[in-house]
C-alpha cells in the first residue's frame, strides 16, 4: 500500500498540475535522475514484495521489502525536496 500511495500522490499533482506540465516538470534537466530513481524504487519495492521463488524465504523477502521502503522514501524526499528552489 506504500507504494500505491506514492502513485497516489503523484497522480494527484497530475489532477493539480495538468498532466503535460507535471510531466514536464518530471523530466526537466535538473529532476529528472530523482524522478527515475523515485520510478525504480517504486518498481524495486512491488517486485520485491511480490516476487515468488522457492529460494526466497519469507525473511529475506521482509528485509528486501524493507530495505526497497527505505529506498522508496529517500527517493521521494529527494524528488520532493528538488521542487524547492535552489534545494
Amino acid at each position: 500500500f506504500y507504494t500505491l500511495g506514492n502513485l497516489i500522490a503523484i497522480f494527484s499533482s497530475c489532477f493539480l498540475w495538468g498532466p503535460c506540465a507535471q510531466l514536464k516538470s518530471m523530466v526537466a534537466c535538473h529532476r529528472l535522475f530523482a524522478t527515475c530513481m523515485y520510478f525504480v524504487a517504486m518498481a524495486l519495492t512491488l517486485f520485491a514484495a511480490f516476487y515468488q521463488s522457492d529460494d526466497y524465504s519469507s525473511g529475506e523477502r521482509i528485509g528486501a521489502v524493507i530495505a526497497c521502503m527505505i529506498f522508496q522514501m529517500a527517493a521521494m524526499t529527494w524528488y520532493t525536496l528538488s521542487f524547492i528552489p535552489f534545494a
